[in-house]
């Protein structure tokens, strides 16, 4: 599996040293508050992990993976394990180049996003292939974005008159859930790789009974 990991970077390795070297500069330039950064990370982040598909589409390279002597799982899980690569790699460039300005819990939610929005990706684009496989999943993302739309609003409206709560309240809070922080990015860690371990399964059991 490991040759097949190789193999996937040096086919998108001009794509991927581009994007590399953008994010870097991004990072490493701009003086930007947290939130900024967060969308810069995860921007770039989604590059690093998912941009490199629409290169090998181009150059054909799933048929030359599947011409190989080798199991479909192999690779199924060798692009899973690029693409947490990716996301690490991402993530980590991050922490290093903007001195941390995202912090655990900040890190934590990207590295859980990223690895979920993989986990949703993956099995539709082995199952159907890079066009259609994002077509289902632009569908099934609109739907998520959709009901949190519908859940937010509908709390917004059981709420509406109801009296903000003051500054010591929300101090308060704070101060509990701080020490939190730490238990709470494992939990995030644990279930998107546990999702994901899901994502391969159903990947490599689709994948396997796909013609390419």
């Amino acid at each position: 599996m490991s040759n097949l990991i190789v193999k996937d970077l040096i086919a998108a390795r001009w794509f991927l040293l581009a994007i590399l070297v953008l994010y870097v500069v991004q990072l490493a330039t701009l003086t930007i508050a947290p939130p900024a950064a967060m969308v810069v990370t995860l921007i770039f982040t989604s590059m690093l992990a998912f941009g490199s598909l629409g290169i090998e589409e181009a150059q054909g390279t799933e048929t030359t993976w599947c011409s190989l002597p080798v199991d479909r799982s192999q690779i199924v899980l060798a692009r899973y394990s690029t693409t947490l690569l990716a996301i690490l790699l991402g993530l980590g460039l991050s922490w290093a180049v903007s001195a941390g300005s995202l912090g655990l819990a900040a890190q934590s939610s990207a590295f859980f996003m990223l690895t979920v929005a993989a986990s949703l990706f993956l099995p539709c684009y082995f199952r159907l292939g890079i066009g259609r496989g994002m077509m289902v999943f632009a569908i099934v993302m609109l739907g998520i974005l959709v009901l949190f739309a519908a859940v937010g609003a509908l709390i917004s409206f059981l709420a509406n008159g109801s009296a903000l709560p003051d500054a010591d309240s929300v101090a308060a809070v704070r101060a509990w859930l701080l020490p939190l922080v730490p238990f709470a990015a494992i939990a995030l860690v644990t279930m998107a790789l546990a999702m994901a371990a899901v994502s391969a399964l159903l990947s490599v059991r689709w994948y396997s009974a796909r013609d390419c």
